[in-house]
């Protein structure tokens, strides 16, 4: 896709002190792209296609820990 990449946003929302967790889903899912998402503190990477209820699982499990 054009455009920042999905690392590139994530490392912004850590340069303005965001804690948001975040989720990476990608076509590209190989030991590189799950390295450097690892390395950017994402939670989990999902990779395409995947299931909704493993990702509505993880969401939820996020909520959970914000409260």
């Amino acid at each position: 896709m054009p455009g920042p990449s999905g690392f590139d946003i994530v490392r912004t929302m850590q340069g303005w002190g965001s804690t948001v967790p975040v989720i990476l889903t990608t076509a590209f899912a190989d030991a590189s792209v799950r390295e450097q998402a690892h390395g950017l503190g994402i939670h989990i990477v999902f990779s395409k296609p995947f299931e909704l209820d493993e990702l509505r699982a993880v969401v939820i499990q996020l909520l959970e820990r914000q409260r």
